[in-house]
C-alpha cells in the first residue's frame, strides 16, 4: 500500500488507495469496537524504524479512510495536525504548545493520535469515560446534571478573530438522544465565552464543571499511559475524554 501511494501526499490518500483484504478487515473490526464496543482502541505493531515520517503519515491517514471521512482540523485547513510546539501560534491551540492539556472532548465523532516521536519530557496521555462521569454525578450530585445538560456558549480559539467569536447557541455538556447519552466538554471554551460576554458562568454550571473535572482526574476513573512510537490511539469522541 505504501508503494502504491508513494507519489500521493498523506492527506490525499483515499479509501480506494488503501484497499487490501487485511486492512479492510482491520478497519471493520476497529470501527465496530470504537462505535459499538469499548469506544477506544490502541493499534500496535508498527515498527517506527521501518518507515519514514511521510510513510507514517500515509499509514495513519490510510487506515483512517476505513473509519470515516477526514475532517478539517484547524483554520489552516489541515487534516493532519502535528502535536508539537509552535511559538508563533496566533490562536494558541493546546496541541501546538508545550502546556499540559486538561481532560476534554474534541470536535469530531472519531479522533486519532499517532506517536511518531516521544517528547523529550512529559507527553503522558489520559482517557476517561464520560459516561462513567455522568453516572457518578447522577449518583452523587444529580442536581448538577440539569445545568450540564443546558450547557453554555463556546468561545473557540480558531474563530476568535472572526465576526462570530462566540457560538450563537449554548452547547450542552451532556445530551441524551433516544436514550443514548453523549458528551461535549471543553471547560476553557465556556470560561472564555463567559469572559467575553462580561459575565460569570451560571453557578450550577460552574460547580458542575468543577465536579466534572474532579471526577475526570480521579485515579479510579482516569487511565494514564504513554504512547510509544508507531502506536495509534483511536477513540469515539462522544464517550471519551482525552488529555496529553
Amino acid at each position: 500500500l505504501l508503494r502504491r501511494t508513494a507519489g500521493i501526499a498523506p492527506h490525499g490518500v483515499t479509501r480506494a488507495d488503501f484497499d487490501h483484504p487485511t486492512i479492510n478487515a482491520l478497519g471493520i473490526e476497529l470501527k465496530n469496537q470504537i462505535m459499538n464496543g469499548r469506544g477506544v482502541v490502541l493499534v500496535t505493531g508498527i515498527t517506527r524504524d521501518a518507515f519514514s515520517d511521510n510513510e507514517m503519515e500515509r499509514l495513519y491517514f490510510g487506515l483512517g479512510t476505513h473509519l470515516g471521512v477526514a475532517a478539517v482540523q484547524s483554520a489552516s485547513g489541515d487534516k493532519l495536525g502535528y502535536v508539537q510546539e509552535e511559538e508563533n501560534d496566533p490562536v494558541s491551540r493546546g496541541y501546538r504548545s508545550s502546556a499540559e492539556l486538561n481532560m476534554h472532548t474534541d470536535s469530531y465523532e472519531m479522533i486519532g493520535l499517532m506517536c511518531v516521536q516521544k517528547a523529550e519530557s512529559g507527553g503522558l496521555s489520559g482517557l476517561v469515560s464520560t459516561l462513567a462521569i455522568h453516572n457518578e454525578i447522577f449518583a452523587t450530585r444529580p442536581d448538577l446534571l440539569e445545568p450540564l445538560y443546558r450547557g453554555y456558549y463556546y468561545a473557540i480559539p480558531e474563530v476568535k478573530f472572526s465576526a462570530k467569536p462566540i457560538t450563537d447557541d449554548m452547547i450542552p455538556v451532556f445530551c441524551n438522544v433516544n436514550g443514548m447519552v453523549s458528551c461535549n466538554f471543553a471547560g476553557s471554551f465556556m470560561k472564555n465565552a463567559a469572559k467575553q460576554r462580561g459575565e460569570k458562568l451560571p453557578s450550577g454550571l460552574e460547580e458542575g464543571s468543577q465536579l466534572f473535572d474532579e471526577i475526570a482526574n480521579r485515579p479510579d476513573f482516569a487511565l494514564r499511559f504513554m504512547l510509544e512510537p508507531g502506536e495509534m490511539l483511536i477513540d469515539r469522541k462522544s464517550t471519551r475524554l482525552n488529555s496529553s
